[in-house]
């Protein structure tokens, strides 16, 4: 069983990618827009998976699906729930979502574009 080693990282142009024990190198994460989440990232794999546990996840969905499982949350998510005053947890992620939603659909409805 191969631990995720914080040394063994690689980042370059906007991928991550981990050097394993035996000196191939795999993919780990795309960060385009929010490359403030790469720290967090690489700390969460560090604590929460095995290698092969997560390429294995990797491969039933995508990475950032495969971290949410283990309760993963974006920087910028975690900001903007502090921001607005929503527990930061998934739940409150959602709660944030469905309240923004009312708010829009409300707005829309006093402007007469929908009825």
């Amino acid at each position: 069983m191969e631990y995720f080693r914080k040394s063994h990282f690689t980042y370059s142009g906007g991928y991550l990618g981990y050097i394993r024990q035996d000196g191939s190198h795999v993919f780990i994460a795309r960060f385009k827009r929010v490359a403030d989440s790469k720290g967090p990232w690489i700390t969460a794999l560090v604590k929460s998976w095995t290698v092969d546990e997560y390429l294995e996840a990797v491969k039933a969905s995508s990475p950032l699906r495969a971290m949410e499982t283990k309760g993963f949350m974006l920087t910028h998510i975690k900001r903007r729930l502090r921001e607005r005053g929503y527990p930061v947890t998934r739940s409150g992620f959602e709660q944030m979502l469905t309240d923004q939603i009312e708010r829009s659909y409300a707005a829309l409805k006093s402007q007469g574009v929908i009825g």
